[in-house]
């Protein structure tokens, strides 16, 4: 005795048919978060300053940042940070026309600018982020001790 199993079947029309379902629905939720975008971005300052009015601080102690292995050698560096998206804790491209990406010399910079009160070369830094769009922030140079 031979059994067969039919595992499914189906009309030609239902696959249609389930085709323009899923077609309708994938519109349908592109309007839906275009629209929720669009209002968010409308009251975008009001929900910030909610934020920051609901924010309190908050002391993490003992505190402990993971790294994966292939970093633990280098446990400050921010060659992770530039894989999209967002690496370990940067933006990375995930928008690039809105958020620059930050280059692995942003530690030094801000190591630099930490260090020394240097409004000039801050001033410099400020201009590279708030001008670059869709490609890596590039840094000037940080001067020599004493420039």
């Amino acid at each position: 005795m031979i059994r067969r199993w039919q595992l499914e079947s189906g009309r030609v029309s239902d696959i249609i048919k389930s085709k323009k379902l899923y077609e309708d629905l994938v519109e349908f939720h592109w309007r839906y978060y275009s629209e929720l975008a669009f209002q968010r971005r409308s009251i975008r300052e009001e929900l910030n300053s909610s934020l920051r009015n609901a924010a309190a601080a908050f002391q993490f102690p003992r505190w402990q940042r993971v790294v994966k292995y292939k970093y633990s050698l280098d446990p400050l560096s921010a060659k992770a940070s530039l894989f999209d998206p967002g690496g370990r804790f940067n933006v990375g491209a995930i928008d690039p026309t809105r958020y620059p990406m930050f280059p692995p010399d942003l530690f030094q910079v801000a190591k630099h600018l930490k260090e020394n009160r240097d409004p000039e070369f801050a001033r410099k830094c400020r201009a590279e982020i708030l001008n670059t769009h869709g490609k890596a922030v590039v840094f000037p140079p940080i001067p020599a001790k004493g420039d």
